[in-house]
């Protein structure tokens, strides 16, 4: 409905989500956007036309959606607001962060043995800090938390921009900075705080 109560559209889905600009993610098939069998489309409010059907859509960050085709593949593509296929299904994973910082979005592949790879890339997909990392966190003040594989667990610490260590991988979680502080972890404690 409008602020004056009128329809502005019939009730006809399951669930949606509003994202900007008179753009509307549309949920059908399924009570939530985590329902195996759905159809999600974008919908523009003004003219009432739909998008073409996928299995999921999600709100990456400003103008900018991730979408996953129907199928057996679950891979991660691009899209614009209004569509615009950015970047085909190629990612395993994409962390959402709003607004997207520093213009960096983690995101991964999956090596040949199954497992995730972590790197960083741009708005249009590319790779800008190549995907050999366990784990990645969004970038804050210049630095991201990542992991490595140590004796088969992750070992997190920081790297910059550049991909360079800042502070070398000896934790069991690595957060994000903010004022200067992150949240880090040494076995068995959690949630000390880091000063930069």
């Amino acid at each position: 409905r409008d602020t004056k109560g009128n329809w502005v559209l019939t009730p006809q889905f399951d669930n949606i989500c509003f994202i900007r600009n008179g753009k509307a993610i549309a949920c059908m098939g399924g009570r939530s956007f985590e329902s195996a069998e759905k159809n999600v489309r974008l919908f523009d409010l003004k003219s009432k036309v739909f998008g073409d059907s996928y299995a999921r859509i999600d709100n990456l960050g400003p103008r900018l959606l991730t979408f996953q085709r129907h199928g057996k593949d679950k891979r991660y593509g691009l899209m614009t607001t209004d569509g615009t296929i950015i970047k085909e299904p190629t990612f395993a994973s994409l962390t959402r962060s709003y607004p997207i910082p520093e213009n960096l979005i983690p995101a991964s592949i999956l090596d040949a043995a199954g497992n995730e790879c972590w790197g960083w890339i741009d708005r249009n997909g590319d790779w800008l800090i190549r995907p050999s990392y366990s784990g990645a966190r969004p970038f804050s003040e210049g630095l991201a938390g990542c992991a490595i594989k140590t004796n088969g667990t992750d070992s997190w610490g920081w790297i910059d921009q550049s991909g360079n260590w800042v502070i070398k991988p000896k934790y069991v979680s690595a957060g994000e900075f903010s004022d200067g502080m992150a949240s880090f972890g040494v076995d068995p404690f959690y949630l000390d705080v880091l000063f930069h």
